[in-house]
């Protein structure tokens, strides 16, 4: 009897899986027993199937994009609400500054009209002292201009024209009366 009849053939392991991997010339070659093998074929698409799962829940959350278009919302519309208020105060600093040049013209408008009847007046105190027999000296300080008397109101008032003239109510004498 020969050896190779007393041994039985060779023959691959039913107890073990194995698993070879080659790289160039390199052989490894890894031997698993079926518990390992079954761990490891239930673990590794479970856990692809977590990770998926949970990428997309993710991505697809509706919670998450709403919080974040809601964050973006109103981020536009507190800068749009500081807009406006900038432009608001803008108005408003417009609007008090032709309030203040209004109010400044219309008191330079007051000081000129008050300038000229101011005027008038002293023109009219230097006629009636002129006509009255005052002295020019006594009325130096009012610089006089020339505003004459109608002639049909000296003529009607006083053929004279002396300070009686303003006493008879010509129009000369209401002019004088209505400029105070």
């Amino acid at each position: 009897m020969s050896v190779r009849d007393a041994f039985p053939k060779a023959r691959v392991s039913d107890s073990h899986y194995f698993l070879t991997l080659s790289r160039g010339e390199k052989l490894r070659c890894f031997a698993l027993k079926p518990w390992q093998m079954w761990t490891f074929g239930t673990l590794v698409p479970l856990v692809a199937f977590i990770y998926l799962a949970a990428t997309a829940y993710l991505v697809y959350r509706d919670d998450m994009l709403a919080a974040l278009m809601k964050r973006q919302t109103e981020m536009q519309f507190a800068y749009e609400d500081r807009i406006a208020g900038m432009r608001a105060q803008i108005d408003r600093i417009a609007s008090r500054q032709l309030l203040d040049q209004d109010s400044v013209e219309g008191k330079v408008q007051s000081l000129v009209a008050r300038q000229a009847q101011l005027e008038n007046r002293a023109t009219l105190m230097a006629m009636l002292a002129e006509n009255a027999g005052i002295l020019r000296d006594a009325t130096a300080s009012i610089p006089r201009t020339e505003m004459k008397m109608p002639a049909e109101a000296a003529g009607k008032a006083n053929p004279k024209g002396g300070a009686g003239a303003c006493l008879t109510g010509s129009r000369f004498c209401s002019a004088l009366a209505r400029s105070f």
